[in-house]
């Protein structure tokens, strides 16, 4: 272990292959796996005529799912007291090792996962097309859909990184509980809100679209008011910003869990 806050490209390049050459075969099998479910599925829907898009359906589900699960275990070592040992002696510092499983669980498994998604399907359209004469939707990254997906991954798997280093265990379970319940409260919390604020407009426990009265409408309907495209533009931006603030506070907090843990 490296005992001081110094980075050192060189440390973190090492740790990165240390990582690399612990986990590749568990990577290896897993991607593989992966890609042969994938093929056979494109296969089997594709010949029943059934729509299967990668892009707008399973490739966010599996992204998320499996990636909040990677993040959740990014630190699995420390749960083991041999593994923890020799993780704790690793010769880098907690920011090295820290930089290490963060970009391994973000832009390593992101390219990784979109490698075996594009590569199922172009085998699977290649072969639908030279058996049933028939074309798959390939996959495609820069689909909106997708990068919707990756950009809500990334805001999630802040939140699971830091259970990896706060839970000893079951930390994506936990994690699941603790979101849901924050999810629970913060509606609640709107709700009473926008009974208090605006009681004279909204119907909120009749649990009819949230519909507002005079006009006011939240929801679809026919006298529904389009918000504007820079009205949309502000609102996306503020999101963008409200997301980003606890990314990066949830960012910190496990860096700091997990210097004090080496402590």
């Amino acid at each position: 272990m490296v005992r001081d806050n110094l980075y050192s490209f060189r440390r973190l390049l090492s740790t990165l292959r240390q990582d690399l050459s612990t986990n590749i075969w568990k990577v290896l099998l897993a991607a593989e796996a992966l890609w042969g479910v994938l093929v056979i599925s494109l296969l089997y829907f594709n010949a029943a005529n059934r729509n299967f898009n990668l892009n707008d359906k399973f490739f966010p589900f599996v992204l998320v799912i499996i990636g909040l699960f990677i993040a959740s275990i990014s630190f699995g070592e420390l749960n083991d007291k041999k593994r923890g040992h020799f993780f704790l002696i690793l010769p880098a510092s907690s920011l090295e090792k820290f930089l290490s499983r963060f970009l391994f669980s973000t832009i390593g498994y992101l390219f990784l996962i979109s490698f075996v998604f594009y590569t199922a399907s172009l085998c699977a359209y290649g072969i639908d097309f030279y058996l049933l004469d028939k074309n798959q939707i390939l996959f495609n990254i820069a689909d909106s859909s997708i990068i919707s997906a990756i950009l809500v991954f990334l805001i999630l798997h802040s939140l699971f990184f830091f259970g990896a280093v706060y839970f000893r265990k079951l930390a994506f379970l936990k994690m699941i509980l603790a979101i849901s319940g924050l999810i629970f409260f913060a509606g609640a919390i709107g709700i009473i809100e926008m009974k208090i604020i605006l009681w004279e407009h909204v119907d909120v426990f009749a649990l009819k679209n949230f519909g507002l009265k005079k006009g006011w409408m939240i929801g679809r309907s026919s006298n529904q008011t389009m918000l504007s495209d820079l009205e949309s533009f502000k609102n996306i931006s503020l999101i963008i910003i409200k997301s980003g603030i606890p990314t990066i506070l949830f960012i910190l907090l496990s860096y700091l869990r997990l210097k004090e843990t080496e402590l």
